[in-house]
């Protein structure tokens, strides 16, 4: 894979500032007024994460460096990552900072750690992991971004459809499985006031504001699985709606089975039991619908991440409900999203600069962040203060780890770890959440091929591919997304569907598909 030089103005001045911020660039030993090897660690944090003196990592990974550890911590580096890169210095270690595209784009600031792997036997263990080891490696087999590992217990989808279960039960409904089930369901929601507030303020089914750069999270979209067409809409070639149909790569936009399910949404707009401006809605309207007034539900379903959506009050009336399966379509071929990899591995969590000094240090700090226990410290916090210690490879994470939700006691993904799949985590509240809403695409997961349904997450288009596949899809999903929302919301998809195929055909999407093909047949060689 080449290396293109991405091209970025900054001024001269703020080139300079972060020069020095590296702390790097000559590769002369740095160190403390004590002589011990000084290693600066530049950490992007959400705002809520706690100050990094209470997340319990620098006196153990101090200890394992034996160095001293200056951090630098930002909320927000995306202009401070531009403007590194443009000087070529970067710190010595970044931790949540950089993607395997801009490694990919300035290979000669980092440091490849595949020569260097004898030296971190904790990451070399961590990387024997299949997942994890693709996205860590370009095809030539360097190592410049290292990834993370949520664990086992994170292998869910990142979105999912949820329905109240508490209105079905107080109107004598069952689960629906069918679309014509489930319609039924939002027909009773609307007219049957089973919130019981004597107000016909229900909202049967809502969704968020599509999106024109791509197919996101929680679309409408994820209806194509009612239709045995799998999609990934948390990966790069699924948010572009591309898929894998038995090894062979397609795009959703111009499928019969997108073309079904815009007719099943316009159902539901006609039938007045979605909001006509839903799809224009932005995301604090969504989230206000979903929230209701905090102690009364108005949505009867909706797709988001988990129950939580709605709030501490709400949560507990909402079940994941599986994909009601579409007309003309056997129960045998329904799938969900195949999301798990998505949400359980994240890349680009860790790089080192090819010139800092103290590398032996530096390699130190790398291979204690992927051992066992500093893994739990980074993803859950102190240990003991907040997570104990069991012994064989088990660890509980305390209550009071999540008693205020306004600060987050580690540093979650804004670091890098590997929950290694013989570890046993008891009292980890999200992945008890996740896993709850999951378990109803049990026996739609079934109807997947994992191994030519699925397009890997590790599969990359190079930079040229990426460039010419930019330029095909851009204008496709500014001209697709509008159109198909207007047949959602007035209907028309009939008459309008083979001259729309044709213009996405026109603007280049076969082209686009190609290249995802050849991106497919790369990353499962």
């Amino acid at each position: 894979m080449s290396a293109n030089k991405r091209i970025i103005t900054a001024t001269a001045a703020t080139i300079a500032a972060l020069t020095a911020l590296a702390g790097c660039g000559s590769g002369n030993a740095a160190t403390d007024e004590n002589g011990k090897p000084l290693v600066t660690i530049f950490s992007v944090q959400s705002a809520t994460t706690a100050d990094i003196s209470k997340l319990g990592l620098t006196k153990p990974l101090e200890a394992a460096c034996d160095c001293t550890i200056k951090w630098e911590v930002s909320r927000d580096a995306s202009q401070k990552k531009n403007a590194m890169l443009a000087a070529g210095e970067i710190p010595d270690i970044t931790l949540n900072l950089f993607s395997t595209d801009d490694t990919t784009r300035n290979q000669a600031v980092f440091d490849d750690l595949s020569q260097h792997l004898d030296q971190m036997p904790n990451l070399k263990s961590a990387l024997e992991n299949k997942t994890m080891k693709h996205l860590a490696t370009d095809e030539q087999g360097h190592i410049y971004a290292l990834p993370a590992d949520n664990g086992k217990d994170y292998a869910t989808s990142t979105s999912h459809l949820m329905i109240n279960k508490q209105w079905l039960d107080k109107l004598g409904l069952p689960v629906p499985r069918t679309w014509d089930e489930f319609v039924n369901a939002l027909e009773a929601f609307k007219t049957k006031d089973p919130n019981g507030n004597g107000k016909a303020d229900e909202i049967p089914f809502t969704v968020g504001k599509l999106d024109t750069t791509g197919i996101g999270w929680y679309s409408p979209f994820l209806f194509l699985n009612s239709t045995g067409l799998v999609t990934q809409v948390a990966t790069a070639s699924g948010a572009g709606g591309f898929y894998a149909k038995q090894g062979k790569v397609g795009n959703v936009l111009d499928t019969d089975n997108m073309k079904t399910v815009i007719g099943m949404l316009h159902e539901l707009v006609e039938k007045g039991l979605m909001p006509k401006d839903a799809l224009t809605q932005d995301s604090s309207a969504y989230n206000t619908q979903r929230a209701g007034d905090g102690s009364t539900a108005r949505v009867g379903a909706t797709f988001g991440w988990w129950q939580s959506d709605f709030g501490d009050t709400l949560k507990s009336q909402y079940i994941g409900l599986a994909a009601p399966v579409a007309p003309g379509t056997s129960a045998d071929d329904v799938t969900w999203d195949a999301g798990r990899d998505a949400a359980r591995y994240f890349g680009g969590k860790l790089s080192v600069a090819a010139d800092a000094p103290n590398k032996d240090a530096i390699y130190k700090i790398v291979d204690a962040l992927y051992s066992e226990k500093m893994s739990v410290i980074t993803k859950y916090g102190s240990i003991p203060e907040y997570v104990s210690d069991d012994g064989n490879h088990t660890y509980t994470v305390s209550p009071k780890r999540y008693a205020d939700v306004s600060v987050d006691l580690s540093l979650g993904s804004g670091g890098t770890y590997a929950i290694r799949d013989d570890m046993t985590i008891k009292g980890d509240q999200k992945s008890a959440g996740l896993l709850g809403v999951d378990k109803a695409y049990t026996e739609n997961y079934k109807h997947i091929d994992w191994n030519k349904d699925v397009i890997p997450i590790w599969t990359r288009l190079t930079t040229d591919e990426a460039n010419e596949a930019t330029n095909y899809m851009t204008p496709i999903f500014t001209y697709a997304v509008p159109q198909l929302a207007d047949w959602i919301v007035n209907g028309g998809v009939d008459q309008g569907w083979d001259e729309y195929v044709n213009k996405l055909h026109t603007a280049g999407l076969d082209k686009a598909v190609a290249l995802w093909q050849q991106a497919y047949d790369r990353a499962i060689k």
